[in-house]
Parts: structure tokens; C-alpha cells; sequence
């Protein structure tokens, strides 16, 4: 009974595995916006594991690490800001050159006082040969929102821009 249970878990392991891409990528990218005042430039890894559906549909699980550089006002540097985004990932093959995708899932802010937030990202590819594409991207951390307090006679509106950033990137797909 023990060999017929091993051999159905290697069975279905390897099945799964057989079907699964795994994909790393490097990206670089210009803030936009609000956040675009404060921070000049972003630099993220990606890691995914994708199972293929069929031909056309990809899915699986990608996170990685995200890095924007504070800009100096004054002389005086304020605090990079970095994340982890941990995001289910879908990828949609158009043709054999182009394939469009996006990840959705939330962004772990690694900052103190960075709770994090809701983590969206786009994608459209181009494949430069079997294993390598370039990818154009944006990145949404966040919302944009609006909280307003009144004390006494005094309102105070404070507005939370969400987290916006406009990449390129490149991808390695393991096969």
C-alpha cells in the first residue's frame, strides 16, 4: 500500500512540475505621480512558478522584492521605500511574439510604518527568444485616498497617494 501511495504522489508531482514554468526577472522603473516627488527611481526582482492550462493560459504564484530611492530635499535624504509583493500571477499568450499578464495580489511594506497594501501589476511582453522576454509594466501599490478630520473649527483633509510606478523589465523562463 505504501509503494502504490508513493508511486500515485510521484505520479501527480510529476505531472504538475512537467507542466510548471519556473521565471525570474529583473525590473527597473520611474515612479509616477505624487510618489514621483518623492522618490526618483525603483529597481524589483520578480520569482514566479507557472503551471501551464492550456497554450494560451499561465498561472501560479510570483513574488520578489521592490526598491524605490528617496530624493534629497534640502540636504536632508528621506527613507527608501521597499516592499514585497506576494501576488497570484496570470499570463495570457497572444501570439507567439506578444503575451499580455497580470499580478494581483498584496504588497508587504518592509518600512516602519508601512503597513503595505493592495499589490497590482500589467504586463505586456515581448519574447526576445525561448527564455527571454521584455516586459513593460505598471505597478500600483495602494489606492489613492482621501481622509478628512475636523478638530474644533479646523478640517484637515490628508490626501494618501497610491504607490505608481511605469517599468521595463526582463524575465528568464527556466524550461
Amino acid at each position: 500500500m505504501k509503494k502504490l501511495l508513493f508511486i500515485f504522489l510521484f505520479s501527480i508531482f510529476g505531472f504538475f512540475t512537467s507542466n510548471a514554468q519556473f521565471n525570474v526577472g529583473v525590473n527597473a522603473g520611474l515612479p509616477l505621480g505624487d510618489i514621483g516627488d518623492y522618490a526618483s527611481f525603483n529597481v524589483s526582482l520578480d520569482v514566479g512558478y507557472f503551471f501551464k492550462i492550456n497554450d494560451v493560459i499561465s498561472l501560479g504564484p510570483i513574488t520578489g522584492y521592490s526598491h524605490s530611492f528617496a530624493k534629497e530635499f534640502n540636504g536632508i535624504k528621506g527613507d527608501d521605500v521597499q516592499y514585497i509583493p506576494v501576488a497570484a500571477a496570470g499570463r495570457f499568450q497572444i501570439s507567439e511574439l506578444f503575451s499580455a499578464g497580470i499580478d494581483i495580489g498584496y504588497a508587504i511594506g518592509l518600512n516602519e510604518g508601512n503597513d503595505g497594501d493592495i499589490y497590482y501589476r500589467p504586463r505586456i511582453a515581448f519574447s526576445v527568444s525561448e527564455n527571454i522576454e521584455l516586459a513593460l509594466h505598471y505597478t500600483g501599490i495602494g489606492a489613492s485616498s482621501e481622509e478628512t478630520t475636523t478638530t474644533g473649527n479646523a478640517t484637515i483633509t490628508t490626501t494618501s497617494p497610491g504607490f505608481s510606478i511605469v517599468g521595463l523589465g526582463a524575465t528568464y523562463k527556466f524550461l
